[in-house]
């Protein structure tokens, strides 16, 4: 997956808009706000079976508070309450603007003031589920802030990111066994294979086997092998545009298949059960592993296709500037700190995903940057943020020509704050991937994987 290096968001123009900034006006735009700010079913917490292997069950959520709305709302009403919410609404719509009673609600004449009274309604749920939503979110940052920048478990870090998106969380215990059960599997691999645990190379070769090619387990307590699929690349909404658990880590271990942002991430926890030190790097879009042999030359691995890759290929597929890689913003190996915010910069995507912008997303970003100044994801919300807040007072001023903003003092200054924003993220040398590029990217990965064969 490619996107903005594990963060949903794009500079200016913003390809994702993830909030309405401001009041919306009509009721479609209302009834399109109250979609898109959903609360997520519990998933089933996973089950590993250690001694049989089998795979592990950990579904990605279902949005039902549509469903739910309609059923409190339209529950006597026989022209809604059967029906499909979209179809819902749109009956409903129909209804009003035909100036006709709504079976199941308070009948009156006036259409204007059944709207009105639909739209505040809607309006005050929408704003209590964004506070709750507020309350839960920083109950999880509050766990995240807990851990140590300097040495903290990976793990965990990456669990308190994904499990936040969800209104019912799967346990913490649940989710380290289904990773442990992933590691056993490359212990069975050096086991099989006559190699030391305690060698780091020979431990990085049993973990990358599980990402390059289906391997044979033998249950030594059942006596009986068990073949385990590889980790595969997830081709289906590789960008989480539409169902953002796309790009979590548990749905890696429900379907064996994820994109460039997952898979690096569960070879970081594998490796961290197996006490073998790997590394997460960076390039536009994208990220991958890096790691050191015995004799320190840096290696590095694609999840997506299971190989060792060289540095000159990466810069070649990724296009990445000669001031990006001056500036460290890519293939570099992120620090313990750098990977502390990269992570957090992932809580803060799940969040961006159900709540869209506003002064907490803008909170996380802080935080981000107080612990990494150069992270490009906090950035690039920020240039986001100033962005959609310059181009809302924009609106609000009738679109005066720039030589005038100074006669617009929160207008002057809302414009030099995007324009602020929009160069830190320049200066780094950020440069995004079109979707149809990346395309072409994934099949160059099947080129380089024959070259390194």
């Amino acid at each position: 997956m490619r996107n903005c290096n594990n963060s949903t968001h794009r500079t200016q123009p913003c390809k994702r808009a993830c909030l309405h900034l401001r009041t919306a006006n009509t009721l479609t735009i209302l009834i399109l706000t109250l979609l898109t700010i959903q609360t997520n079913g519990q998933p089933a917490v996973p089950k590993p079976q250690f001694n049989s292997f089998q795979p592990v069950n950990l579904p990605t959520p279902q949005s039902n508070f549509t469903q739910l709305y309609f059923q409190e709302r339209f529950l006597n009403n026989p022209l809604q309450s059967k029906q499909d919410p979209n179809i819902a609404f749109q009956n409903l719509r129909i209804v009003q603007q035909a100036g006709m009673a709504i079976p199941g609600q308070l009948t009156n004449s006036n259409k204007q003031w059944q709207i009105a009274e639909l739209k505040q309604e809607m309006a005050e749920e929408t704003k209590e589920t964004r506070k709750n939503n507020i309350v839960h979110f920083q109950n999880y940052l509050s766990q995240f802030l807990q851990l140590n920048p300097d040495n903290f478990s990976v793990t965990k870090a990456i669990y308190l990111s994904e499990a936040v998106y969800y209104d019912k969380p799967f346990r913490y215990q649940e989710f380290l066994k289904a990773i442990q059960q992933r590691a056993g599997f490359a212990k069975q691999i050096l086991k099989q294979e006559g190699l030391s645990i305690k060698n780091g190379l020979a431990v990085h070769y049993s973990i990358q086997k599980l990402f390059a090619q289906d391997n044979i387990i033998h249950d030594t307590k059942a006596n009986k092998d068990y073949q385990i699929k590889r980790l595969k690349y997830d081709f289906d909404d590789f960008m989480g545009e539409k169902d953002w658990s796309k790009m979590f880590v548990a749905k890696l271990l429900q379907t064996n298949s994820g994109q460039c942002h997952s898979l690096p991430l569960l070879y970081l926890c594998i490796a961290e059960q197996l006490n073998a030190k790997a590394n997460l790097s960076l390039s536009p879009n994208h990220s991958f592993i890096q790691y050191f042999d015995n004799k320190g030359k840096r290696k590095n691995f694609e999840t997506t296709n299971g190989n060792l890759v060289s540095i000159n290929w990466l810069m070649q597929s990724n296009a990445i500037s000669a001031v990006a890689y001056k500036n460290k913003t890519y293939l570099d190996t992120l620090s313990s700190k750098k990977l502390y915010a990269q992570i957090l910069a992932d809580l803060q995507s799940s969040y961006l995903n159900k709540n869209g912008y506003d002064e907490f997303s803008q909170q996380l970003s802080n935080k981000i940057l107080s612990i990494d100044s150069t992270n490009i994801n906090a950035l690039m919300v920020n240039a986001n943020y100033t962005f959609y807040m310059y181009k809302d007072l924009l609106k609000q001023y009738n679109y005066p020509a720039k030589e005038q903003f100074v006669n617009f003092p929160k207008l002057q200054t809302a414009f030099l704050n995007s324009q602020t924003a929009q160069e830190k993220v320049n200066q780094l040398g950020f440069q995004d991937m079109p979707k149809e590029q990346y395309e072409q990217w994934l099949k160059s990965i099947e080129r380089e994987k024959k070259k390194q064969k």
